[in-house]
């Protein structure tokens, strides 16, 4: 290859007449052409291919420090290993396209041959940027291909396999740290050459293994990976496409991904199906983190402490009660077409303390797991349903366009009646209650109204032939005058304003 004392580069054929060199035994100092070999000028090599002649002849004396670095006891190496290092790195300098390997180099073909030793002494013999910079060119990674085939994969399987010996553990460190910090591909204990070290701080790890690692939501990983928080790459892998994370990424966002849930996993922690927890949601008003289309995300994002501070505070004082019971689902299944907003309405009776989460169901999860009191909700529901059908003494004021005081003596005088006896604070009547007082009386002032005529001359009219209000005579009067409409039903001018 070279003359390591004179620092040239050997020649392989005539200089001037470029056929190949044929020493003869009767004159060593000239080509068969004439020419003498003192008449060529000299090539100058370079100190790394001077490295690697004196490296084949097992010259390590006069290799500097730098050269041998990346080797470990090379007075092991015979000369056969020793060639075997150099065509084995030769073989794999790619000039002309990635993926394809050199074949066998025929000196003959000089300058040809000189490009590949010289990649090959800078590959081997400058020390770590030098074999960085080889094994970078073997991956293909550029601006433009960030990853190539499994070309890469071949070289370092054949490399593991061919220099597996002690003096070669440099090397193989070199692309293990490589492949840490340039591989995108995932990497397993099943990739038996790398040690444990490699494997475990390899920065690319699939998705799901991620997602068991960091204990973070699968759904909530990718919507980091669409916002551009964590960077991914999708992987062809026998049909199909596997998505690996770097996991620096995931730990420099660790505990902001795992404060957040999205809408999925949040109504999978809440035990609720998607449209249940859209319910709810509106209803309860969590901290919304992003919507979808916002922020250059897809998905419904919360804070991950509210959804699970709201199962909690149902759950957390559960008391295991004995008796028969019955599941939320079970409820909203059965009874849920007989309540208005029921997954609402029963868990803000929870809230209320109408209702009492009597036990846990083992197999259920989050707010599925609720078990009721058989007896308690069906007294619950009873008197829901009887709720439904009634409105308060205020609700009916403003339907019967009456002020609530005024309304309020009318039940206290029982011309308007009560559905039921009072209940607590809250007196209830029904729309057949209202109606059957409208049956039987009237207010003066309505039928003025009617009439076109005053209430004083009606009220005169009236007295005059012996009909008074109901409450004449009351030590305390109503605030409006209420007359009976059987006894005006005499009256023909009245009939068709009764």
């Amino acid at each position: 290859m070279c003359c390591p004392h004179h620092g040239v580069w050997l020649s392989y054929q005539c200089e001037f007449c470029k056929s190949p060199l044929e020493v003869k035994n009767h004159k060593i100092d000239a080509c068969s052409c004439g020419k003498a070999f003192s008449e060529a000028k000299p090539e100058a090599c370079s100190q790394d291919v001077i490295n690697l002649q004196r490296f084949v002849e097992g010259d390590y004396s006069n290799m500097d420090d730098e050269a041998l670095r990346l080797l470990e006891n090379p007075d092991e190496l015979d000369m056969a290993s020793r060639i075997q290092l150099v065509r084995s790195t030769i073989r794999w300098i790619d000039k002309e396209q990635r993926e394809q390997m050199v074949p066998q180099i025929d000196l003959s073909d000089f300058v040809y041959a000189r490009e590949y030793i010289d990649d090959a002494s800078e590959a081997l013999f400058t020390g770590k940027a030098g074999f960085f910079s080889f094994l970078k060119k073997i991956h293909g990674v550029t601006p433009n291909a960030p990853q190539v085939s499994d070309h890469f994969s071949h070289f370092y399987l054949e490399f593991f396999d061919r220099f597996s010996g002690q003096e070669f553990h440099k090397y193989r460190q070199l692309i293990e740290q490589y492949i840490n910090r340039y591989w995108t591909k995932p990497l397993s204990r099943r990739n038996s050459h790398f040690s444990s070290r490699t494997i475990d701080d390899h920065p690319w790890i699939p998705l799901q293994q991620a997602c068991r690692e960091f204990e973070i939501h699968k759904s909530t990983l990718k919507s980091a990976i669409e916002q551009r928080l964590v960077r991914s790459e999708s992987l062809e892998k026998e049909k199909r496409v596997v998505t690996v994370v770097y996991k620096p990424d995931l730990i420099a966002r660790e505990d902001r991904l795992k404060s957040l849930l999205s809408a999925k996993d949040a109504a999978s922690v809440l035990g609720l199906t998607k449209a249940q927890f859209a319910r709810l949601r509106e209803v309860e008003g969590f901290d919304v983190i992003s919507k979808p289309n916002e922020q250059g995300g897809s998905k419904w994002q919360f804070y991950r402490d509210d959804i699970y501070h709201y199962r909690d505070s149902l759950l957390d004082e559960v008391s295991n009660s004995p008796g028969d019971h019955w599941s939320l689902p079970h409820l909203l299944q059965y009874f849920g077409g007989q309540i208005d907003d029921p997954l609402i309405t029963i868990l803000q009776a929870v809230k209320d303390q109408e209702l009492t989460v009597a036990a846990r169901l083992e197999s259920g999860s989050g707010l599925s797991s609720m078990l009721f009191s058989q007896s308690e909700f069906l007294a619950w529901y009873e008197k829901k349903k009887f709720r439904s059908n009634v409105i308060s003494i205020p609700v009916a004021a403003k339907i019967m366009k009456i002020q609530q005081e005024f309304a309020y003596q009318l039940v206290e005088a029982g011309l308007l009646e009560l559905s039921s006896p009072p209940e607590g604070a809250t007196r209830w009547l029904t729309q057949t209650n209202i109606e059957q007082f409208q049956q039987k009386y009237i207010l003066l002032s309505k039928l003025a109204k009617k009439t076109n005529l005053s209430s004083r001359a009606l009220m005169s009219y009236f007295a005059s032939i012996g009909i008074y209000p109901l409450d004449q005579g009351w030590e305390k009067p109503l605030r409006q005058k209420v007359y009976s409409k059987e006894l005006l039903s005499d009256i023909q001018i009245l009939v068709e304003y009764l």
